[in-house]
């Protein structure tokens, strides 16, 4: 964070005046205000209707409404996937023994089916309900004493008390005992989950029996400057039937959902300059730290590639972004381009509430892109939350769209989405670093302030309209160390479930970044915001290298990283249960 004197420093030399910066920053506060008062009627709209309600309330109501056009469409084209998609893998139904509360704020709240979703306010806990099965019930009741809930999975019925902490899971077959079964019809289950085991069930290779979940201890790792220095692997027999064993040669197809972070917005503007005779609004999609497939990007994808040759979905080149940005959402410049996006849906500007129509895009080009996608394996890593950091520090914006409760709602409801549509699916979940830490990067020469004077607007809180920027930048900070934390326990939430056809990744050390001793060349010359194609592939192999390790080893990134680590036959990625950071 750059000290108090340089700030006051940088305000003086800044050539607007306080006047005019305000006015060029109503665009984007009107946007959030908008988005507050859709938040707030959208609470209305869900509150129980009372009589001699004024017609003031109900225009209120009607102004919500509009703000949950796209979610609805998401929540229609979801149960319609629900209906006919052939996957086995199934939703555990839950419950709580407190009273519960049903919950469908418009605009705020995402139901994968047609089932209700019951919460409570004691445990924050979720009900989940089967999104992939042909045919399923969910019913629950609200009483002041226990709830339950049967729920359907395929031909097999189960009944779980709301009264008991445990539940009978069943995925793909029938099951006598609460033993938890993959695949195959057993009375017991002896797979270890985030551990290592001498005893397998039937339906796990002989070759995973010591690494389900983890990474081998006997193998040993070696580490290269060029992934395609890595040794590959001759494929396994019998092949996995669980994302919770999964090398990364098994992974046939890429998707992503993010910001402009992960549309790679500026990355390849090495001057200023050369927005004069190119487009200044160009995402660089084919060098995103994630999807990336351009021959020079060191992208998760293209390490991915190197392992599977047919892996689908990648990005590659450039196009024009369409802006997202809260309730002003899409505005749509140049539309889908698949040659170009792969599957990565990530759009510009995207609040993690923007989640639907990214959604959308996935449910409208999957089949197109991987036409076996009902049997293919998946990774889908998700980059959102910086431009929620971007508007969180302001005491009202937070408490209204961007706290981490908030945050935490919005990426539950995306990745119910996701495991409703989505089949054998492991999500990479990365929550947001502190971007206050850009701050000194991009001041700290003379181009970079120029630059910021004209772009500062769309990122208020690191160039805020007061000179309150050390407590905003401390907000910043705050805020993120939430979202991160949050996404540890979301993940470990969801792969307690074990169910097979799903699981979410998490890297703590992605939203701990430091950029001590960093320079202006990690940060794009479009804006001295976004990072640049360097700063894009140290990011992807940082988050490489901690994919095969338990959460408590994965290594802090190093803004200097130039070596990938090999992953050997024994290695899968590593799904946390909470019981190994």
């Amino acid at each position: 964070m750059a000290p108090p004197s340089t700030l006051q420093s940088h305000y003086r030399r800044r050539g607007l005046p306080a006047s005019a910066r305000r006015l060029v920053a109503a665009a984007a506060i009107i946007s959030t205000v908008l988005a507050a008062i859709a938040a707030i009627a959208g609470r209305a709209a869900a509150a129980p209707a009372k009589s001699g309600t004024s017609s003031t309330a109900t225009a209120t109501t009607a102004t919500g409404r509009w703000w949950s056009n796209k979610i609805k469409a998401a929540k229609a084209a979801a149960a319609a996937a629900a209906a006919t998609a052939t996957s086995t893998s199934l939703f555990v139904a839950k419950a709580s023994s407190s009273s519960a509360a049903v919950n469908l704020a418009v605009g705020a709240k995402y139901a994968a089916t047609t089932s209700t979703s019951v919460k409570t306010s004691t445990t924050n806990s979720r009900s989940s309900v089967p999104c992939v099965t042909s045919k399923s019930t969910s019913k629950a009741s609200t009483s002041s004493t226990a709830s339950k809930i049967t729920a359907t999975y395929g031909s097999t019925t189960t009944k779980s008390s709301s009264s008991s902490s445990t539940s009978t899971r069943v995925y793909g077959s029938s099951t006598k005992s609460s033993s938890v079964v993959y695949g195959t019809t057993s009375t017991t289950s002896s797979a270890v989950y985030g551990t290592s085991t001498k005893t397998s069930s039937s339906s796990l290779s002989s070759s995973a029996k010591a690494t389900y979940g983890g990474s081998s201890t006997t193998a040993t790792r070696t580490t290269v400057t060029d992934i395609g220095q890595c040794p590959t692997f001759a494929p396994r027999s019998p092949q996995p039937t669980s994302v919770h064993d999964l090398r990364v040669d098994e992974i046939q197809t890429i998707m992503g959902i993010g910001d402009s972070v992960m549309a790679g917005f500026g990355a390849r503007v090495t001057s200023f300059l050369q927005l004069l005779s190119k487009n200044p609004l160009l995402e660089y999609r084919g060098a995103n730290l994630a999807t990336g497939g351009d021959d020079d990007s060191k992208s998760l994808g293209n390490s991915l590639l190197h392992y599977n040759p047919k892996l689908l979905g990648l990005s590659h080149g450039t196009r024009t972004f369409d802006f997202c940005y809260g309730p002003i959402c899409p505005t749509v410049i140049e539309g889908d381009n698949v040659a170009v996006q792969g599957l990565n849906a990530a759009e510009s500007g995207a609040w993690v509430s923007n989640w639907p129509t990214q959604y959308t895009y996935i449910q409208d080009h999957m089949a197109q892109v991987d036409s076996g996608y009902n049997s293919t394996f998946k990774f889908v890593p998700v980059v959102l939350g910086f431009n929620d950091l971007c508007l969180g520090c302001y005491n009202w914006t937070q408490d209204l769209l961007f706290d981490a409760d908030k945050y935490e709602s919005n990426v539950r409801d995306l990745l119910d989405a996701l495991r409703g549509l989505v089949p054998r699916a492991v999500v990479l979940l990365l929550s947001p670093f502190d971007i206050s830490q850009l701050v000194p990067i991009a001041y700290s020469e003379t181009s970079c302030d120029i630059i910021r004077t004209v772009f500062w607007v769309e990122c208020l809180c690191i160039d805020p309209i007061s000179n309150d920027a050390v407590n905003s930048y401390a907000r910043i900070a705050e805020l993120a160390g939430k979202y991160s934390q949050r996404a540890v326990e979301i993940a470990q939430s969801y792969n307690a479930e074990k169910d097979p056809g799903f699981a979410v990744m998490v890297d703590p050390q992605f939203a701990a970044l430091s950029m001590s001793g960093a320079t202006p060349s990690i940060l794009s010359a479009e804006d001295c915001f976004h990072p640049s194609k360097s700063a894009h592939d140290l990011l992807a192999i940082n988050a490489w290298n901690n994919l095969f390790v338990p959460t408590s080893q994965k290594t802090a990134y190093d803004i200097n990283q130039s070596t990938f680590v090999c992953p050997t036959a024994d290695d899968r990625l590593y799904i946390d249960y909470g019981d190994d950071s």
